[in-house]
């Protein structure tokens, strides 16, 4: 079996389109099916005969319809790696293979692309999301399912059995506290969503907070959020003032956000702050988390949602105010935004959240995207059931580097 994954905020419901090859045994057997030729073009198209092999666009259409039914439909730099196979033999090694990836030498387009024993890794941009695809086989998957497990999981529901208390953690992840209490077990809070759409190299990410899942809108309630400076931004005449301090933080503005909500939830309910969470976001115009940053980042009050409870209800109301009015509802953009329905699963020890983002046009234009943000939240106990997919999730929200060791 040979899997193909395209990760980007367009596949919904869940950012990846997962395609099976389940007729190649191996990424070569898949190479030697789908390589493509100049002379398979010409015998499917005889008036290609007469077309420049120099000139990309007069080969276009046949690539596309020859082969984007294999991929699932197109996708951005489909046509550049097709390009690539027209004037080379077909491979008859997996080193063949090898040969063919490093001739891009960093010349992939927007990104990169290589290759990991019999995987492959590339990763790019339309110049406004993100994109990652991967190609790869049952061998590589079966030796290294940590690496591969969320990318090839094709329900929009995970397992949500649970284990022991003595899962290890394999490698760092960004704790929220400086120091922590490691007897009380720890929740993994995965945000794979981006202020600007670059959802793969400026991922916000997974973050360690140490308590377990069923405990977390209670601690997130009862601790403060510590922000510090870094650096000094000269731009002058943003919003009326001459310049701002960067602001930083451990804490991401989602979670920042999600403390908010458990503030005033029922009991600090975690479930109540990601519901109230995803009501307030509807009723806004655009992804409430990138107008909150812009508020949080270049406001004279960056501790916006930070301190005692009252004052971050009136922040709060405030900020919903603002966000109202963000310029993404400018009648000078071209753009109007809007929330589709978003998807929950609620476990005790594993939560997950999906929301869509609606891009629509201003009227006569038709255009519309959907756009979808992907939310995870397990703890030790979940992990320690699930360690292949736990890690891989993890892997996941390091951004661009997911099968590489």
């Amino acid at each position: 079996m040979v899997y193909f994954v395209c990760r980007s905020e367009y596949e919904k419901p869940h950012g990846k389109r997962i395609v099976e090859f389940p007729d190649c045994e191996n990424l070569l057997a898949w190479f030697q099916k789908y390589w493509l030729t100049r002379e398979e073009l010409i015998a499917a198209e005889p008036k290609l005969a007469q077309a420049d092999p120099e000139d990309d666009w007069e080969w276009c259409d046949e690539i596309v319809r020859q082969r984007a039914e294999v991929f699932g439909g197109n996708f951005y730099d489909f046509l550049q790696f097709l390009f690539a196979m027209l004037d080379r033999d077909r491979p008859e090694s997996l080193r063949d293979v090898e040969e063919f990836i490093s001739s891009f030498e960093g010349q992939f387009s927007e990104g990169s692309i290589a290759m990991f024993e019999s995987a492959i890794q590339a990763d790019t941009n339309d110049d406004e999301i993100d994109l990652a695809w991967y190609l790869f086989d049952d061998d590589f998957s079966n030796k290294y399912p940590e690496r591969t497990s969320f990318l090839i999981h094709k329900p929009v529901e995970l397992p949500s059995e649970v284990g022991s208390p003595d899962w290890a953690q394999p490698f760092p992840v960004q704790s929220i506290v400086p120091s922590e209490d490691k007897t009380d077990g720890a929740t993994y809070c995965c945000f794979f969503s981006s202020s600007d759409g670059m959802t793969i190299t400026d991922i916000d990410g997974c973050f360690r907070v140490p308590t377990r899942l069923p405990n977390l809108g209670p601690w997130l309630a009862e601790h403060a959020v510590q922000f510090g400076y870094d650096g000094y931004d000269g731009y002058d005449g943003y919003d009326g003032y001459d310049g701002y301090e960067i602001i930083e933080s451990a804490w991401s503005d989602n979670l920042i956000l999600l403390r908010a909500f458990a503030i005033f939830a029922e009991e600090h309910s975690f479930d109540q702050a990601l519901a109230k969470f995803d009501e307030v976001n509807s009723e806004l115009a655009g992804w409430f988390p990138r107008t909150f940053q812009t508020i949080r980042e270049r406001s004279k009050k960056p501790e916006a949602l930070t301190t005692d409870t009252e004052t971050v209800r009136t922040q709060l109301d405030k900020i919903r105010q603002i966000a109202c009015k963000a310029g993404e509802t400018s009648p000078h953009s071209f753009w109007t935004y809007s929330s589709g329905e978003s998807i929950f699963q609620t476990t005790p020890h594993l939560k997950q959240v999906l929301f869509t983002e609606i891009a629509s046009g201003r009227p006569p234009s038709p255009l519309k995207t959907e756009t979808v943000k992907h939310w995870i939240f397990f703890d030790d106990l979940w992990a320690s059931a699930n360690p292949a997919l736990a890690e891989s999730i993890l892997r996941y929200g390091r951004g661009d580097d997911v099968l590489s060791s």
